[in-house]
């Protein structure tokens, strides 16, 4: 398994049922408290669950934002710097939403790992 630090990489641990729940679950903890929805899990799809989830998160975050909770939100889910600064700079959402189900995903991959 490679560091998940890619879209690609992101990609073939996503054809794993079980890593794509534990993935969602854990976006909804980090969203908890913050925003009253949840991500439910996709239908599996190997073709695009991937996608369905960026759109998801997507959405959630533009609501995290008018709510003025989306930097308190990216601070739980421990975003690279760099990485919330590009989206300060070009307001992104789509990157944004990959980033985080990356960040999301190595968690639950470095638990797994660990475990």
């Amino acid at each position: 398994m490679k560091n998940l630090t890619t879209i690609n990489d992101l990609k073939q641990q996503f054809s794993i049922e079980n890593f794509v729940k534990k993935t969602v679950n854990q976006f909804n903890k980090d969203a908890f408290g913050l925003i009253d929805e949840v991500i439910d899990v996709p239908t599996f799809d190997v073709q695009n669950v991937l996608e369905l989830l960026i759109v998801e998160v997507q959405k959630i975050l533009k609501r995290l934002s008018e709510t003025s909770h989306l930097q308190q939100f990216i601070y739980k889910v421990d975003l690279n710097e760099k990485k919330w600064i590009y989206f300060t700079a070009f307001q992104n959402y789509e990157v944004l939403a990959e980033e985080v189900i990356i960040r999301e995903a190595q968690k639950v991959y470095l638990r797994e790992l660990f475990k």
